[in-house]
């Protein structure tokens, strides 16, 4: 311990002498010289060239002079190293973060101060953003109290720094803000997933997903694939790689693979993408599109754990939608557990469960029996039930089990329609045909476009239909094209055979 002693004051006395020195130059020459094994000074890079130790922003100068020497004795101490690096970069984080966060959110006079200064300095802000904990962070610690103004002031003027994080999040928040709020998202992730800016994976599936879902846009899937295939050919090294993003990521290359049709080899990667979206991401709202895509090929995935599938799900809507998929495949093992989820939620008086639950008894029974199932239709559509009233007005219309009764029909489908796009598309049809209604056909293509922007496969492949022969509409192939592609991407065969027939071109 007598050799270690005269080492220590020998330390601490350097560690004095640079103190009091203060020279930029001799703390650039110690840098130089201990780079090679000195985190304190890596760190120092790392945030912009000292900007906290420097002054840079207004809360002052914080004293780190001569941590190079304190940090050479840690390491001779062990685990005392660690502990005092931490505390350490604890300290220049947090001041770092309250200083940027003042920084982004101060009136334009102020910030433009920082800027000319930053820019007399050759400081990168946006480096000093990113390392303070991201745009989002920062703009939470700093808006809340001032309201929206200041938060978009935050992330706007952390975008024009080049903060891809800051455009990804913003986008992000945005989307909560209601249709000028979504539309607005789109601008601000559409440089990001461009030739000019770049392509940033994050940005581009979200700019992806957002055009698919025809969210603060119209559906455009032409523009959906493009921003697939970029976020494919980006460069993995800037993803952002939570668990997320990353499921949202294969979210968009399996709906990108999806819109291949039926091809094997794109069926096939379908699947892969959204079984990893699920399995290995936890996101449960890629299970029922594997499921989807599997009924397409008539494929089925002999090992398929449905119990991981199904502790993703988090409230009875995605269990629901899950176990109809199951049983609209109609594949075993799918079939028979979707059944029994479909039970499980009927125990639960769940209206949607039972009466999909009565559908499946209907058509297990032999023919001669089905009209036994009468009594259970009619029960839920009192209820209230949309599908069932749409069941029980086609059995009026066709005088299945019951008595033929158009106007009754017609009755129970005015009734459904607003919340049941199928029933949309029969009751369009009968305003066509006058089938038990007054000719209507302006009626028609209302209730056709309502059923098919909510996604009704028939529904968009009929309008799109009479886009493309002009038939009531006046002819436009680019309408047509906007709802054929849209149902041929959900599986519709015969609107991906009046494409395959088309030109490539309207």
């Amino acid at each position: 311990m007598r050799g270690f002693a005269p080492l220590l004051v020998l330390l601490l006395a350097c560690a004095g002498l640079a103190h009091a020195s203060g020279s930029t130059d001799y703390h650039a020459s110690q840098r130089d010289n201990y780079s090679s094994h000195s985190a304190a000074w890596q760190y120092h890079d790392r945030m912009s060239r000292s900007l906290v130790d420097s002054g840079f922003y207004s809360a002052g100068p914080i004293d780190v002079s001569g941590e190079w020497q304190i940090e050479k004795l840690a390491r001779f101490i062990g685990g005392a190293y660690a502990s005092f690096k931490d505390a350490r970069n604890q300290k220049r984080d947090a001041a770092l973060m309250a200083q940027i966060s003042t920084m982004l959110v101060a009136d334009d006079a102020t910030w433009q101060k920082y800027k000319a200064r930053a820019d007399k300095e050759a400081v990168w802000l946006g480096q000093a953003i990113v390392d303070a904990g991201g745009a989002l962070a920062i703009a939470r610690k700093s808006a809340p109290a001032l309201g929206d103004e200041a938060y978009e002031r935050a992330f706007n003027r952390a975008i024009g720094e080049g903060v891809d994080l800051a455009a990804l999040e913003y986008a992000l928040w945005l989307q909560g803000k209601g249709p000028e709020g979504t539309t607005k998202a789109i601008e601000v992730l559409t440089p990001w997933c461009s030739p000019t800016v770049g392509d940033h994976p994050n940005l581009c599936t979200e700019l992806g997903l957002a055009y698919y879902a025809g969210v603060g846009t119209r559906v455009d899937l032409v523009a959906a694939r493009a921003a697939a295939q970029r976020a494919w050919d980006s460069d993995v090294k800037s993803f952002y790689r939570t668990d997320e993003w990353m499921s949202r990521y294969h979210m968009l290359q399996g709906i990108r693979n999806a819109m291949n049709g039926k091809d094997i080899e794109s069926v096939r990667e379908s699947v892969a993408h959204f079984r990893t979206c699920y399995e290995t991401y936890h996101n449960p709202q890629c299970v029922v599109p594997m499921i989807r895509m599997l009924d397409r090929a008539d494929m089925v995935i002999e090992n398929f754990k449905a119990a991981e599938a199904e502790a993703a799900f988090t409230n009875d809507f995605e269990r629901y939608t899950y176990a109809a998929a199951l049983i609209e495949h109609g594949g075993e093992p799918f079939y028979t557990r979707g059944k029994q989820v479909l039970e499980q939620l009927a125990a639960k008086g769940d209206l949607a469960a039972l009466t999909l639950q009565n559908n499946v008894a209907y058509w297990e029974l032999p023919k001669e029996r089905r009209c036994e199932r009468l009594p259970q239709f009619e029960a839920l559509a009192k209820q209230g039930s949309p599908p069932a009233m749409r069941d029980l007005a086609m059995m009026l219309d066709n005088g299945t089990c019951v008595p033929k009764d158009q106007s009754a029909a017609t009755k129970l489908l005015e009734e459904a329609a607003p919340l049941d796009a199928m029933a949309k598309r029969v009751l369009a049809l009968r305003y066509w045909d006058a089938n038990g209604v007054e000719r209507d056909r302006d009626r028609t293509v209302e209730l056709l476009t309502e059923a098919a922007e909510a996604g009704e496969p028939d529904s968009l492949y009929l309008l799109g239909y009479m886009y493309w022969i002009g038939n009531y509409v006046g002819k436009d192939k680019e309408e047509a094209r906007y709802y054929l592609e849209r149902a041929a991407a959900l599986g519709h065969e015969e609107a991906a055979a009046v494409l395959a027939r088309a030109p490539s071109s309207p």
